[in-house]
């Protein structure tokens, strides 16, 4: 039996200090909610520390919370702004799990102003737009909801079916790009020499995130690698008993977290095992075992989460992989390739007919 506790009292990366979870990563940052359900593994915000900045200076009030959570900032803000302004942020505090899905014309209707305020409203409490501040409001009440109270609230308001779906490609995109503006090349690069470098590789996943391990397993085997799959099989701790320093392990979970992944990665921390995670953020209860943190955000206004993001930073491991190793990946996908045709295994190449 492993033992765990999902939160150590010293929770940071191993080799780390408490201000930065990765310290090879300086660009590593905590998107996530102070006051969520994860506990205070992660250092205090130093713009939680001072709420009582003079309100005739706005522009030390900025400087000093521009960092904070949503739900602390608005009422820092709140005497300072219009009464336009004042109602919309009244929306926001007095519902934030419906505001939370809503888009700027839902929050204008609701509040009784036009759109262009509302993206006003934003910028003025220092968000780069509206979208950047329903993603934060966003992720605060994912961490507080049920799978079934985020999948009533995202129906809440009902839109035009058109505007809808548009909106669902939007936040994928969304989530694609905090990917790419967060991801420390260094990090990249040293978990792709990990990979290379692994004697065997073992990748450890549960429930949804198993569609992200299977893709990631798939392709590495392609490239020759001595890959596990872990998704909670009774063999589970038989198996990663065999892993050592010279192994590597990738974890791979988001919020809720599943308890089997952080689990095993205690387990294998424990065993000097070298561990990659791919999580959404730093305060993740899988960063204190990790030894490289690749961040990746999955929340979407809906009751499940969106693994655009994920997947975009696997198939961009995968493609640096081989881009660095071609002869070697070419050679073994032609082994592949003989074995394919042997069996059929894909059809008869299709040619279309002439029109």
């Amino acid at each position: 039996m492993i033992t765990i506790n999902s939160h150590p009292q010293n929770s940071q990366p191993r080799n780390s200090n408490p201000q930065n979870p990765n310290p090879q990563n300086p660009n590593l940052r905590d998107s996530h909610p102070q006051n969520s359900n994860h506990g205070n593994s992660h250092p205090q915000n130093p713009g939680f520390q001072n709420s009582n900045v003079p309100n005739s200076d706005s522009e030390n009030l900025h400087s000093q919370h521009s960092n904070s959570p949503i739900l602390q900032r608005i009422p820092q803000y709140y005497a300072q702004m219009s009464s336009a302004h004042q109602a919309i942020a009244d929306v926001i505090l007095q519902s934030p799990e419906e505001a939370a899905f809503y888009n700027t014309g839902d929050l204008a209707q609701k509040a009784g102003v036009s759109e262009s305020t509302v993206t006003r409203f934003a910028v003025s409490i220092g968000y780069s737009g509206f979208p950047e501040l329903s993603r934060q409001l966003q992720e605060i009440v994912r961490a507080r909801l049920t799978t079934g109270e985020r999948l009533r609230l995202s129906r809440l308001p009902e839109n035009d079916e058109q505007r809808a779906v548009a909106q669902f490609f939007e936040d994928d995109i969304q989530n694609i790009i905090l990917t790419l503006e967060r991801l420390d090349p260094a990090t990249f690069e040293r978990t792709v020499d990990a990979i290379l470098n692994a004697r065997a590789i073992g990748i450890v996943c549960s429930r949804s995130t198993v569609s992200l391990g299977l893709f990631l397993e798939f392709y590495l085997n392609l490239f020759d690698k001595n890959v596990a799959l872990f998704t909670g099989d009774p063999r589970t701790l038989d198996l990663l008993n065999r892993f050592g320093p010279e192994d590597l392990v990738l974890g791979i979970s988001f919020s809720r977290y599943s308890s089997f992944t952080i689990r095993c990665l205690e387990f294998l921390q424990k065993k000097s095992v070298r561990i990659v995670a791919l999580t959404d953020y730093a305060s993740s209860p899988l960063v204190p075992y990790a030894d490289e943190v690749l961040l990746s955000p999955t929340a979407i206004p809906s009751h499940m989460d969106s693994f655009a993001a994920p997947l975009a930073m696997i198939t961009a491991l995968l493609r640096q992989i081989a881009h660095r190793v071609p002869a070697q990946v070419a050679d073994t996908l032609h082994v592949f390739e003989e074995t394919w045709s042997t069996f059929n295994v894909y059809a008869p190449a299709f040619i279309p007919p002439k029109t």
